[in-house]
């Protein structure tokens, strides 16, 4: 009785693992936020960059991307081990 609840337990766990990386990788591909200028242009911001109003691209915010796709491996890592 307890080897079956220990089992599904494990079961439940791989799929939480496997609903956080998808969530994740949505972050990664989904924008941020929107900034309004001073000039009423708007600025688009991403999880890469920062997309201004003229089409230039600023990558400053990299890090934010870095972070997630770590965070993503990680969690496809602990997902692997979890299902042997």
């Amino acid at each position: 009785m307890i080897k079956i609840k220990e089992t599904m337990i494990q079961r439940i766990q791989s799929v939480y693992l496997l609903v956080v990386t998808i969530l994740i990788i949505i972050c990664l591909c989904s924008p941020v936020g929107s900034y309004i200028g001073s000039d009423y242009s708007v600025s688009a911001l991403t999880n890469l960059c920062l997309t201004m109003a003229d089409g230039t691209k600023d990558y400053a915010p990299w890090a934010l991307f870095v972070i997630l796709l770590v965070v993503a491996v990680l969690a496809l890592l602990s997902e692997k081990t979890q299902i042997k």
